[in-house]
């Protein structure tokens, strides 16, 4: 939120952070101008920048259906701890790179919403997991905690970002991937939102045209590229398996009454 607000005392002349105000007269005035490159080039930005605005506003709660899935179960049936914790790396590194070329908080702000909904999701699966020690976890988190303050205080090497950028592609492909296989292996996709996977597809798809026409970054398009490919994937799971799903959960409701 403050580099939202920090953003927006840096562009005065933008209408709801959407549109300039050259561009509402542009716009405005259409009907007695007709097309022109001007027009093109206002609706454009109204468009990407609305775009902008629904990821944000989508990654507050793109999560919640996952999560009041599992809270509604009382278990964790079927769900990957390493995904969100994996996520939660991930989504740190896409944002550390953002800021560091310079990118406004619309166009990675998402990653700071789907990191606290990750945090709660990782919590109730240890919550809901037998045997779980947070003792063992606990380095994970001081590693985490460790990278956060080296990048929020600039004391990563500028010639560091490209890997990070690069790496977040791959973490974001690891962080599916065993909920992918666990799928596969256990034949059914246990507690997994389709709302969730689904409503992070449609999101993926409007953050890669901003990120293609605004911000034109070969590392950070390819990024949400694989990150659209591993949530589909999951999507297509969460529907092959639909009816398998039902029969392991009415089985698993069974055990636990």
């Amino acid at each position: 939120f403050v580099f939202a607000f920090c953003s927006m005392a840096e562009k005065p002349e933008m209408v709801l952070g959407l549109v300039s105000k050259q561009c509402v007269d542009v716009l405005l005035s259409v009907a007695s101008t007709g097309a022109s490159p001007e027009v093109l080039g206002c609706t454009k930005q109204l468009v990407l920048n609305g775009l902008n605005l629904v990821v944000l506003v989508g990654a507050i709660a793109v999560k919640a259906p996952q999560l009041l899935k599992i809270l509604a179960a009382g278990n964790a049936k079927g769900l990957s701890e390493l995904t969100p914790a994996i996520e939660i790396i991930g989504n740190s590194f896409n944002a550390a790179y953002f800021i560091h070329v310079g990118a406004p908080f619309k166009n990675w702000g998402e990653a700071v919403f789907l990191n606290i909904q990750c945090a709660v999701q990782l919590l109730l699966t240890w919550y809901y997991t037998p045997g779980v020690s947070l003792i063992m976890r606990l380095p994970f988190v001081c590693l985490y905690m460790a990278f956060l303050a080296a990048v929020y205080t600039d004391s990563v090497p500028a010639d560091v970002y490209p890997v990070i950028s690069l790496s977040v592609a791959v973490l974001f492909t690891a962080a599916r991937a065993p909920q992918i296989l666990l799928n596969f292996k256990q034949g059914h996709t246990g507690q997994l939102s389709l709302v969730t996977y689904g409503l992070n597809v449609f999101g993926n798809m409007a953050r890669l045209a901003t990120t293609a026409l605004q911000v034109g970054d070969p590392f950070l398009i390819g990024t949400v590229v694989a990150i659209m490919s591993t949530n589909l994937t999951l999507v297509l799971q969460i529907l092959y398996y639909w009816d398998a799903t039902n029969v392991a959960l009415a089985t698993e409701s069974k055990k636990t009454k």
